[in-house]
């Protein structure tokens, strides 16, 4: 579902280059809730855009969904991301002016899908999250959690079997939190969906199955969960990340 093979990715800072990502290989194949963990400035984040299609590699090869994203022009990217990759921000990213069912409804109207496709769809999605007496509300109504779940719902119109969750519940507090990583486990399950969330948190890669450790642009190496609780995830990881 997700590979990357070789890659490389550096920024300019003024006069100094960031080598972001550094020959970075990584294959998941299977559905299921993974995380990729690593302090800031590990590349996780660059990872996650280049996964997305947000970004491109100075080098290598990204391949979702069996399609390899570098022989993509501008237009093609922006189909596939919209139709075949779900995304997650930590800040959420909706529209102020619309509604929380207007901003689910929004790639599909990108899509110029048919309005009755539109609504149900919508409602399906809504009404999935515990979200359909919120419909109409804007998002400066809704609670953080609330927020993050319409985020979602708008990530999974197009019933992506890719969901990427950069750093989702940074913004959280501790129990709309656990509600949330408990959710992208479930959706994973139910919807036989690979879910890929970059994290620094031990509390949020507990939940779930395997943990891909990423440090200075390389992975340091990966483990299962297999019910290891946050300190012993945590414990594991430093061990990884030395």
């Amino acid at each position: 579902m997700l590979q990357l093979h070789a890659v490389f990715k550096s920024y300019r800072q003024g006069r100094q280059t960031i080598d972001a990502l550094r020959g970075v290989d990584l294959a998941i194949d299977e559905p299921g809730f993974f995380a990729v963990m690593g302090p800031s400035g590990s590349g996780k984040s660059t990872l996650l855009h280049l996964a997305a299609g947000l970004d491109r590699p100075d080098r290598g090869r990204v391949v979702v969904d069996g399609q390899d994203l570098s022989n993509m022009g501008d237009g093609q990217l922006t189909l596939f991301r919209r139709r075949r990759v779900g995304i997650v921000f930590q800040k959420f990213n909706l529209i102020p002016t619309l509604s929380a069912a207007q901003n689910v409804a929004l790639p599909a109207r990108l899509d110029h899908r048919p309005s009755s496709w539109i609504r149900q769809r919508v409602a399906e999605l809504l009404e999935s999250l515990g979200l359909t007496d919120r419909a109409e509300h804007r998002p400066d109504a809704l609670s953080g959690g609330e927020q993050q779940r319409v985020a979602i719902a708008r990530a999974l119109v197009f019933s992506p079997k890719l969901l990427l969750a950069d750093e989702p519940t940074g913004s959280l507090d501790s129990a709309n939190s656990d509600r949330l990583w408990t959710l992208l486990g479930d959706l994973a399950k139910r919807h036989a969906m690979t879910v890929v969330m970059v994290t620094h948190e031990a509390a949020a890669a507990s939940h779930c199955e395997r943990i891909y450790v990423l440090g200075d642009g390389v992975f340091r190496g990966s483990f299962d969960v297999n019910g290891l609780d946050h300190a012993s995830v945590a414990t594991r990881y430093q061990q990884l990340g030395r």
